[in-house]
């Protein structure tokens, strides 16, 4: 009974010492430290244009490039008539397709995390 015992102690040590090695990890400590929405990406900026869209690419905020999961929002629409459409994506660039051609269109990108929404 002894010896079982000390098998269990033994194994709470070793229990322990892999939770302190796991919560003392960059991080894990950046997040769980920073429990918050995303900050402001970057402007979305056009990468290329074709027949099929446009590909845009933004940055994320600088203090956010290690936060998991970030997510991205992506909407895009007219600015006046408010007819948007949006999609969500993991990373920071997107293809926006079957956009109408000759039209001037208004992009927004905002960072979604387990804590909401960014600006």
């Amino acid at each position: 009974e002894l010896a079982h015992h000390c098998s269990q102690d033994g194994e709470r040590k070793n229990i322990i010492a892999h939770l302190q090695a796991f919560l003392m990890n960059d991080r894990v400590l950046k997040a769980l430290k920073e429990r918050r929405p995303p900050r402001a990406t970057s402007k979305p900026a056009v990468l290329e244009r074709s027949s099929f869209g446009i590909h845009v690419t933004w940055s994320p905020h600088q203090d956010d490039v290690d936060m998991d999961p970030l997510h991205y929002e992506i909407c895009w629409g007219f600015r006046f008539t408010g007819a948007w459409s949006k999609c969500m994506c993991t990373e920071p660039r997107h293809l926006i397709s079957e956009l109408k051609p000759a039209t001037n269109y208004q992009v927004k990108v905002r960072g979604y995390n387990a804590r909401g929404f960014g600006p």
